[in-house]
């Protein structure tokens, strides 16, 4: 959890691909990860204003907001 909420520091924008290479797990690791730091506060997904869904597939955009 500490390394993707590192990466996700470094580049808000980064793919769940990239953290999969990046750290060498898989995705079911990473999204278990996002959903702990969702959960407790640390990260907040943002949504496509222009059509009001959810960012594409594969695409983490956050912001960090410390509990």
């Amino acid at each position: 959890i500490k390394n993707v909420y590192e990466a996700i520091c470094l580049n808000p924008k980064i793919k769940y691909s990239q953290l999969e290479e990046n750290l060498g797990v898989a995705e079911s690791t990473i999204q278990r990860a996002i959903g702990w730091l969702k959960e407790n506060g640390y990260i907040n997904c943002l949504r496509n204003e222009k059509s009001k869904r959810n960012p594409p597939p594969g695409r983490l955009l956050a912001t960090m907001e410390p509990p």
